[in-house]
């Protein structure tokens, strides 16, 4: 037996145990599949998508032009499950006066990127006919559009930071948000940050990736032997000043973001080639679809390790083990862009 409580469901525990088998069956009725063209109600949530970088507080709002009846049937379906009585078990409800909007607020709900989180909320109104279906869609991010920074997520106190990050990606001609946005995740905006695998600054550029960026950035300041140095080394000489922006590279807050870029130009160049579009055609319609996941894994976990998974496992390449931190990575990449790119 397992149960739906506990971290398979962020919307709390459950009293209910459910055989596996059971778990999958308990999927949405297909009566309520289809949405009346009657209908004059909607619902919305705040955010507008997922936040998969971050717990957030969580609003489920029905608009009901007949009114929300005070008996109102509300089902939030989790990977298929019903879990509505956990959401109202911790959930506070708020009804306008005219009863035209109810609002279900959850506090801090959590929703982890490396596992799925299929939300959908059915609302029963007063008609028979009345029954709305809506999904709560994932954040959407690719580095090909050109959303610009509207809001400074979690990181208000480097909003200067944040800014140059902006107008040195709109230089480059790729989408500031997206930028952002993994720098976010690699560096939390701190210039000076190192990593177990000797990745430094904002983007965290490791040694073999600097390899590929300085192929095409010639004159970029290097501190000599730099890589070959410990970790714990490598932190006491920035820590000390003896390594800095004047003299190595990757501590140049722009030269940092400047060298991302170009490392994710020559990821984009690898996935472009004959053969990886091969395969990527062979499990998908369009490379648009998948390209920014590959992209953003191969930053992560390097584009040989992607592309072993995507021969080995076609559209499953980010479910296996070896990319399950490169799971994480894009997901959380994707809704920091999301947060940077929306002003809600």
């Amino acid at each position: 037996m397992i149960s739906c409580a506990g971290p398979m469901n962020p919307f709390g525990a459950s009293n209910m145990n459910l055989s596996p088998k059971a778990s999958l069956e308990l999927i949405i009725p297909e009566k309520i599949r289809e949405i009346a063209s009657t209908v004059k109600a909607n619902i919305t949530f705040f955010p507008a998508r997922q936040n998969w970088h971050s717990s957030s507080d969580f609003t489920i709002n029905i608009d009901d032009e007949r009114g929300v009846p005070e008996n109102f049937q509300l089902d939030l379906y989790y990977n298929g499950v019903n879990v509505t009585d956990q959401l109202l078990s911790h959930a506070r409800i708020e009804r306008e006066v005219t009863d035209r909007r109810v609002s279900i607020l959850f506090k801090d709900l959590r929703l982890l990127p490396a596992r799925d989180n299929d939300i959908v909320v059915v609302y029963l109104g007063r008609e028979s006919d009345q029954q709305i279906r809506m999904t709560y869609q994932a954040p959407t991010c690719s580095l090909g559009d050109n959303d610009l920074i509207k809001d400074f997520a979690n990181f208000k106190r480097r909003s200067t930071l944040v800014k140059k990050v902006g107008d040195v990606a709109l230089d480059e001609g790729v989408n500031p948000s997206f930028i952002a946005g993994l720098i976010a995740q690699e560096s939390g905006f701190n210039p000076r940050a190192v990593s177990w695998a000797k990745a430094i600054g904002l983007t965290q550029v490791t040694p073999l990736a600097e390899k590929q960026i300085l192929n095409s950035s010639k004159g970029w300041p290097q501190y000599r032997r730099l890589n070959r140095y410990s970790v714990p080394r490598i932190k006491t000489l920035i820590q000390l000043g003896k390594v800095n922006r004047e003299n190595e590279w990757r501590l140049d807050e722009e030269l940092s973001v400047r060298g991302g870029i170009e490392y994710l130009r020559f990821i984009s160049k690898y996935w472009q080639r004959g053969t990886q579009q091969r395969w990527i055609k062979k499990y998908y319609q369009s490379p648009e679809e998948i390209i920014d996941e590959l992209i953003l894994a191969s930053y992560n976990s390097g584009p040989a390790r992607v592309k072993y998974a995507l021969r080995s496992k076609g559209q499953k390449w980010l479910r296996v083990r070896k990319l399950k931190e490169a799971r994480k990575y894009v997901g959380k990449v994707k809704s920091y862009c999301y947060d940077f790119a929306t002003k809600d």
